[in-house]
């Protein structure tokens, strides 16, 4: 299934999850925040959350210090 992240389309195996794909793409999966298509996805749903073909897929760095 093709889905589109950091606006770039992608193949991922059918049913891949949130994780899976932060896996993929090396990406730690702390310190991170995730949307899929516009909608915020919790920390703890990254492993459950399956993607869809042709969902977009955003992955924030947050900004820490003062």
């Amino acid at each position: 299934m093709k889905i589109i992240v950091y606006g770039i389309e992608k193949e991922f195996p059918d049913n891949a999850t949130v994780a899976d794909v932060l896996r993929a793409l090396d990406e730690p999966e702390k310190f991170l925040l995730v949307e899929v298509n516009g909608v915020y996805i919790r920390h703890e749903d990254f492993a459950t959350r399956r993607l869809e073909d042709g969902d977009r897929l955003e992955v924030i760095y947050p900004a820490f210090g003062g």
